[in-house]
């Protein structure tokens, strides 16, 4: 299946193959595909990049992503991520490198950011409506209080020598949804480094992340869409160089 996968991504790709100018030595390989819920593209500046490395490059962003979406998702009982979820327990749950370390980030930032993010909210999320199933009355008092009571970021326990994450509270659950896409790209842009590659754009789901420069030599551009928009209405509200849009993407000068 990842076979197929890949080779559908390449064929994509080898359909998206552009030229910049009449006497560009670089030219702009662009791959696309679906996973984790969303769709994904790679864009890479090379000098004549050959079937067979581009077969490479998409079977490689797809192998990342499926072993993402294996561990991190909310939408399959078989995934890590819901596994410790259903593990009703406050022993310590044992973690791949990769989940416990996007757990460490999330983590990090609770406390950076005083607990205004926190990946355990899940329950009050889906209280107020904004979850799977839509509620048409909001939550009462008593059930907030006990919401809350089985919510918290503190709540996590990282034991980092054996990779492990313990509950205080065996209900509480986890969502990675707000870290792993972002992680999935670094992911990904490894690598296409390691591949050495050193010009490309790879987005996952609206995340962002640039390295090197356009075939023509020019800075990665992207657009970002005006939040006021009407329902139905798609409108730019900046269109620029990556190295001006601070706080939504990650680019890397070298």
């Amino acid at each position: 299946m990842r076979l197929l996968l890949g080779l559908a991504f390449f064929a994509l790709g080898f359909a998206s193959l552009y030229l910049y100018g009449d006497t560009a030595e670089r030219e702009l390989v662009e791959l696309r595909g679906a996973a984790m819920g969303t769709t994904w593209s790679v864009k890479i500046a090379a000098p004549g990049m050959g079937a067979e490395q581009q077969r490479t490059a998409a079977d490689r962003v797809t192998a990342q992503l499926e072993r993402i979406n294996e561990l991190m998702s909310t939408w399959t009982d078989t995934s890590e991520l819901a596994r410790f979820n259903a593990h009703a327990s406050t022993e310590s749950f044992p973690l791949s490198p990769e989940t416990f370390e996007v757990f460490e980030i999330a983590q990090q930032v609770a406390e950076l950011s005083g607990g205004a993010f926190d990946v355990t909210v899940g329950p009050l999320v889906d209280a107020w409506g904004f979850g799977r199933d839509r509620r048409p009355e909001p939550p009462s008092d008593d059930e907030l209080r006990e919401l809350r009571a089985r919510t918290g970021w503190r709540k996590l326990a990282l034991g980092p020598l054996q990779h492990t994450l313990r509950k205080s509270v065996p209900d509480l659950r986890a969502d990675l949804s707000a870290v792993a896409k972002g992680y999935a790209v670094d992911l990904v842009t490894r690598q296409l480094e390691q591949l050495g590659h050193e010009d490309f754009l790879v987005e996952v789901g609206g995340e962002l992340r640039a390295r090197g420069a356009r075939p023509d030599g020019g800075p990665w551009r992207v657009a970002i869409e005006s939040p006021d928009a009407l329902p139905g209405e798609r409108r730019i509200h900046y269109r620029g160089d990556l190295r001006y849009i601070v706080g939504v993407i990650q680019v890397d000068e070298a």
